[in-house]
């Protein structure tokens, strides 16, 4: 199995990454930040809010999008989302118009593996937020202190940016240069154990931890939901998932399986 990822809100024994379901409510919409200077400040001193108007919204979540909407924004947070006869505008709110735009809801990346210094990372989430990404996480391959205050500060220009610190792996020789893998790496590593693993799950869950598991094949996965983790990094990729694992995910209705795309990891003729 591949390392494990603890998650949290605060920093324990077990550094943390906050849960992967409560960025998808941060309310950031793509689009925003590229017009927000364009605004009319002609009434700025009377009202912090602005309003955006004439763009189609998709709002996500299988509703329609709302046409020719309106988007209340005031000190920083999205107030109001509608059709634009519906809103209520603040007496004195700068108006930029959108007419002809199209505005998304802001991509979450839940699995990357970002730089580990201020230099390096400060572009590469300015880079990201460039294309959409309201959020982004850096699962188990940091190192140092950095990493930890840039997860408490707000990016310029960038997105949130959370991270998890070093992954878990069993402890041996060499084990460091992979440390974000709980399985063998193609059988140069020794496996996390199940009496590991799952020692690591029951003190991170007794600290409020949320762990995240690195695996690869199908039976490591099915030890990884038994012992309680609370999400996997990316799916199964040495064989089809069966109906046993489909009916250990049912059982857990918080459990979280990022949809990563790797490749399957089966040699395949494509001749």
């Amino acid at each position: 199995m591949n390392p494990l990822k603890t998650t949290s809100q605060r920093p324990l024994a077990l550094r943390p990454l906050h849960r992967i379901a409560t960025m998808l409510v941060t309310g950031l919409l793509v689009g925003l930040l590229s017009v927000c200077g364009a605004a009319d400040d002609g009434d700025s001193m009377q009202s912090t809010a602005t309003v955006f108007e004439g763009a189609k919204v998709v709002v996500g979540g299988g509703s329609a999008a709302i046409e020719n909407a309106s988007i209340v924004v005031d000190n920083g947070r999205i107030t109001q989302v509608g059709p634009r006869d519906d809103v209520q505008v603040p007496e004195g709110a700068a108006h930029v118009d959108l007419a002809g735009k199209t505005i998304l809801p802001a991509l979450i990346n839940t699995h990357m593996h970002l730089g580990t210094t201020r230099d390096e990372l400060v572009p590469q989430l300015q880079h990201l937020a460039y294309y959409g990404v309201g959020a982004a996480v850096s699962l188990g391959s940091d190192a140092g202190d950095q990493t930890l205050e840039l997860r408490a500060e707000v990016i310029p220009d960038g997105p949130r940016f959370l991270n998890s610190d070093p992954g878990i792996t069993r402890p041996e020789p060499g084990r460091n240069e992979v440390p974000h893998w709980v399985d063998d790496r193609g059988g140069r590593y020794e496996k996390l154990t199940p009496e590991l693993f799952g020692a690591i799950i029951d003190e991170a869950h007794r600290h409020d931890l949320q762990v995240t598991a690195h695996m690869y094949p199908l039976s490591d996965a099915k030890s990884l939901l038994l012992a309680g983790v609370d999400a996997f990094a990316h799916s199964v990729r040495d064989r089809d998932v069966d109906n046993e694992f489909v009916t250990l995910v049912r059982e857990r209705p918080d459990f979280v399986l990022v949809p990563n795309l790797p490749n399957p990891g089966i040699v395949t003729d494509l001749s």
